[in-house]
């Protein structure tokens, strides 16, 4: 699903097993971890497209108060568009089983953000670190949660990177799959 490059460099693969699990595993230099390598060498640079511009939208049947915010789906993926310092906008994949938003280095690097320590987080294969900085906005629609701690790792190049749970806790969030819909509903 995804490649990237962990704490002194080493390369860390994104995998979904065919029973639905989703986990992280270290490259080594085991037959598994050469076939993911080839597998990611194979695959064209763009697997997948992203649009273009960020969509409005609105819905008459999201509760009182709500945010409707149109997704792009790809498969499994939810691709939410978002504005970073009120600046950069760019799609991120929603993912409730991050406990951070996760910004890529590029766009870390755009903010100037300042990495202000190490976080470890839990994966599939176990404890990776990450650095952590304070992004002074993130908002999705008209939603918009103030200094926001995010981890800052590559997860695709075509993406921003993921909308954690540091950011959807705030809100009910349900996701509307046949009108391609975000709906924040406040807490």
């Amino acid at each position: 699903m995804a490649e990237s490059l962990g704490t002194g460099g080493a390369k860390w693969h994104l995998v979904k097993t065919k029973s639905g699990l989703v986990g992280w595993i270290k490259a080594s230099d085991t037959d598994e971890s050469k076939k993911l390598e080839s597998f990611f060498k194979s695959l064209p640079a763009e697997s997948f497209s992203i649009p273009t511009d960020i969509p409005e939208a609105s819905s008459t049947t999201a509760p009182r108060n709500a945010i409707v915010i149109p997704v792009y789906m790809n498969g499994a993926m939810v691709l939410v568009p978002v504005t970073l310092n009120r600046t950069v906008q760019t799609y991120m994949v929603l993912d409730t089983g991050a406990s951070y938003t996760v910004v890529s280095r590029q766009i870390a690097s755009n903010l100037g953000l300042r990495v202000v320590s190490q976080g470890s987080f839990m994966t599939g294969n176990g404890v990776i670190s990450m650095p952590l900085a304070q992004l002074d906005s993130i908002g999705v629609g008209k939603a918009e949660a103030l200094n926001l701690t995010v981890a800052i790792q590559d997860i695709h190049p075509k993406l921003g990177g993921l909308l954690g749970l540091n950011f959807l806790s705030r809100y009910h969030a349900s996701i509307d799959s046949r009108r391609q819909l975000l709906v924040l509903a406040p807490r």
